[in-house]
């Protein structure tokens, strides 16, 4: 019979382990997704835009665009998941790691249909969207 157990007499014998996600996070992450079928879409700005796609660089046209993309999300109500389902980038990553603020997150791309303005961002802890870029021509990662 083959033995299920090993004891380990020698600390360079242990395993080590492969990451730092500790339990509490993954319960944490397993709520925050569980959730996002009843939790309000939310925007949030935590510190400055990418330079080249930020505030500054847009004209009064995709200023209406920005704002009729965030009226249609807030005045509906959207949660997390139908504005995924509305508003996620189909087309090639749909996610892709980034360094923001010293830590890798999971960029997500926001557009609606044919379009060509798009949000750039991550979901933070709390459930919300932290806005990096604001794209309104579509120059970052054209399909």
């Amino acid at each position: 019979m083959a033995k299920l157990t090993n004891n380990y007499n020698d600390v360079d014998q242990v395993p080590q382990k492969l990451t730092n996600t500790g339990v509490n996070s993954d319960i944490r992450l397993k709520k925050l997704v569980s959730s996002w079928n009843e939790k309000s879409f939310k925007f949030a700005l935590t510190g400055s835009l990418d330079n080249e796609f930020c505030f500054k660089k847009l004209k009064p046209n995709h200023i209406k665009e920005f704002h009729k993309f965030i009226d249609e999300i807030l005045s509906k109500r959207l949660t997390i998941s139908q504005v995924d389902k509305l508003f996620l980038r189909t087309k090639g990553k749909v996610i892709e790691k980034e360094q923001i603020f010293g830590k890798e997150r999971d960029i997500l791309h926001y557009g609606k249909n044919n379009s060509s303005f798009r949000i750039h961002g991550y979901l933070n802890d709390d459930g919300y969207f932290v806005i990096c870029k604001i794209d309104p021509n579509h120059k970052v990662h054209k399909c």
